[in-house]
């Protein structure tokens, strides 16, 4: 009878509890959880709360309380509903104000951040964006604008991060940046130093990049899928050859961090050699492209930031047949003087030739960073060379 939105039926629970010695608390505890799954309004069940002396008694054990709140309620909520949210997080303040969760936010923490995605992302997913399952820059991406970029980017520390802990404005103005790049080629043709303008046009966002997010910039808009359908290999290696010289620049000025900005610049010196070896036609020299067969190889190869990489896709991936073999120890030596021979299982494998020390198997290892953030973007340019 306690799952209820009527209050006399409530009513009539509480008077059989009473009678039947069936604990009030619990009671009470079943109909406000269901008054949350059902959906009712905020002031529906902050009404019920004050007029039945509800909360009053639930008060009365709050870790009970807590745990209701946390492994009941919680579960049935809907996160764009913004005002749901703060209600719930402002009745888990009342039982627990200094609990935390699984990083490290109290109650308070909450509420404040609400309070502030309210004015600049109204309807977010909270739930979807605070979770440990997902990305909180994916959940955050189609929220950002012109407008609110520099907003949330303030913001964006308190905002808990499955992967880095939370969020930096580094972040958001990398995904901001790279987005905005991209876009520009959407059903549009550009010359070389229309690009090199809107590049300029995104440097704004650009200089306020760390070290490890302009790394993640290159390879955003020169090695995605997006970037191999809008982007000519040309302005793909000047994209990465601009962020090069960035990444110069920033570690004669930024002393303290000189170490990070070395170690970006050495990354990005890898990523624009392996661009330059693609231009010059490495991987056309070696392998029909246009075979469909080979083609999702080769674009594999092109998304890649090193050509350690392309060793590990063809070394592992490409069918062996004695002419692909062929083809990619052609690629291989002439890459880095590695090769692709057939081990005793009759499987291609990637060992280095004579010139890198005879006999000894390459390790496959990948000289540049991992891309942590996907983006759904997709850019179209016919008039492009990949």
């Amino acid at each position: 009878m306690a799952l209820t939105t009527d209050e006399e039926t409530l009513q009539v629970a509480v008077s059989l509890a009473k009678r039947y010695n069936v604990p009030l608390w619990d009671v009470y505890a079943c109909h406000l959880e269901y008054l949350f799954s059902e959906g009712c309004s905020v002031s529906h069940i902050e009404s019920r709360l004050q007029s039945t002396g509800m909360l009053r008694e639930l008060m009365t054990e709050p870790e009970k309380f807590q745990q209701c709140l946390t492994s009941r309620i919680f579960e049935s909520l809907d996160g764009s509903q913004h005002s749901l949210m703060t209600f719930y997080y402002a009745l888990l303040e009342k039982c627990a104000p200094n609990t935390t969760d699984q990083h490290g936010l109290t109650p308070e923490n909450h509420l404040r951040l609400l309070g502030k995605l309210k004015a600049f992302c109204a309807g977010i997913d909270y739930k979807a964006l605070i979770s440990m399952e997902g990305s909180s820059l994916d959940v955050l991406s189609p929220f950002i604008t012109a407008g609110n970029v520099d907003s949330i980017a303030e913001i964006a520390p308190s905002i808990p991060c499955s992967e880095e802990g939370h969020l930096s404005a580094s972040s958001v103005y990398c995904l901001w940046a790279s987005r905005q790049f991209l876009e520009k080629a959407k059903g549009r043709v550009m010359t070389a130093a229309g690009w090199s303008k809107h590049f300029e046009e995104c440097r704004a966002y650009l200089d306020r990049l760390s070290h490890l997010h302009l790394v993640t910039f290159a390879e955003l808009t020169a090695f995605s899928r997006a970037a191999l359908d809008g982007l000519s290999r040309r302005i793909r290696k000047d994209v990465v050859k601009q962020c090069l010289d960035m990444a110069k620049g920033n570690g004669t000025k930024q002393q303290e961090r000189r170490e990070g900005w070395k170690t970006a610049e050495n990354t990005l010196r890898e990523y624009l050699t392996h661009l330059q070896k693609i231009e010059d036609g490495i991987l056309d020299n070696v392998m029909d492209t246009t075979n469909p067969m080979i083609q999702p190889y080769a674009d594999s190869c092109r998304m890649v930031e090193t050509f350690r990489r392309v060793q590990s896709i063809l070394g592992s991936s490409l069918p062996s047949s004695s002419g692909d073999i062929c083809r990619v120890d052609c690629l291989l030596k002439s890459c880095f003087g590695l090769s692709k021979q057939k081990n005793s299982e009759g499987r291609g494998e990637a060992v280095l030739g004579h010139g890198e020390g005879e006999g000894d198997k390459a390790t496959g290892t990948e000289g540049g960073m991992e891309n942590s953030q996907k983006y759904p973007t997709r850019v179209s340019d016919t008039s492009s060379e990949n």
